[in-house]
């Protein structure tokens, strides 16, 4: 019988979403500001200083703030409703979506 592998690591996969969602909304402000401002912040390592570091310091910013209070998030959305829930998804849903067409948007104008 094949056997599904549960999430055994929730609290990570969501530090890990957010961290991306971070980073691309943080992608997406940078392309979107005028050409003279992205001028001053181009340098030689740009991948490094703008996409790398401020992950880094996103991954250890979200580990402070979720995966050290997973059990307080957890007491928080226990006895949440189903409609809640469903809610609460719709909305990660056309977060999601806007954050990443917004990132294509910011990089077609660019």
């Amino acid at each position: 019988m094949l056997k599904i592998k549960t999430n055994d690591t929730p609290d990570w996969n969501a530090m890990f979403l957010i961290s991306v969602f971070e980073a691309v909304n943080i992608q997406t402000i940078l392309l979107f500001m005028p050409k003279s401002i992205q001028g001053q912040l181009e340098i030689n390592n740009q991948v490094v200083v703008f996409a790398i570091v401020p992950g880094i310091v996103l991954f250890v910013i979200n580990y402070f703030l979720y995966v050290k209070n997973v059990q307080k998030i957890a007491s928080i959305y226990k006895d949440e409703s189903q409609q809640k829930k469903i809610f609460g998804v719709l909305i990660l849903l056309v977060y999601s979506i806007a954050s990443f067409l917004l990132l294509f948007i910011a990089f077609n104008l660019r």
